[in-house]
């Protein structure tokens, strides 16, 4: 379906940081479309592999930023509204489990994504941490507003496309040096 950039631009927005299952919601009832939602997902899950394959990275700034955290000995968890497919693939790209073991939560551990902030609660309990020690660092409105739903303060990082989607977080990092 051809779309205009500012058509685009708005479609981004209502689906960046959502689960797949709500940005595939938000744009078949946005174009009308007819398929059923599960052929849209298996679709956008391809194409998002696909696409990850190609040019996933960390954000620049992360590996030293984790590693000083490491250094301090603190608890880490990644917490992603990515289902499943998704987040296997991103973990296999990224080589996640080196980073985070078996810290990593996401939307397929519970039943519903971010903004409820039941999957922020969830990790919390599995590497039991309270909320008031935690941290969540952030690039989606959705996201910021489970953490800070969630009772954990939260550090919205700008990744040059997102500003208007962090304005909610309690702290804003330009990028991860920011934090340390």
């Amino acid at each position: 379906i051809p779309l205009s950039s500012k058509d685009r631009e708005h479609i981004s927005t209502l689906i960046y940081g959502v689960t797949i299952f709500h940005a595939c919601a938000t744009v078949k009832e946005l174009l009308h479309m007819q398929q059923p939602i599960e052929a849209l997902i298996q679709k956008a899950q391809a194409i998002l592999i696909a696409l990850y394959h190609k040019k996933l990275h960390f954000i620049p700034g992360f590996i030293s930023f984790y590693e000083s955290v490491i250094e301090k000995d603190l608890k880490t968890a990644l917490v992603t509204n990515s289902d499943r497919a998704i987040l296997d693939a991103v973990s296999k790209i990224l080589n996640l489990g080196r980073y985070f073991g078996k810290n990593i939560f996401s939307v397929s551990n519970v039943a519903g994504g971010k903004p409820d902030p039941m999957l922020y609660r969830y990790a919390l309990e599995k590497i039991d941490v309270s909320a008031e020690y935690a941290l969540a660092l952030e690039d989606s409105a959705v996201c910021i507003e489970a953490a800070r739903k969630a009772g954990i303060v939260c550090i919205g990082i700008l990744n040059g496309h997102n500003d208007a989607q962090i304005i909610h977080a309690d702290y804003i990092a330009q990028n991860f040096e920011e934090v340390r």
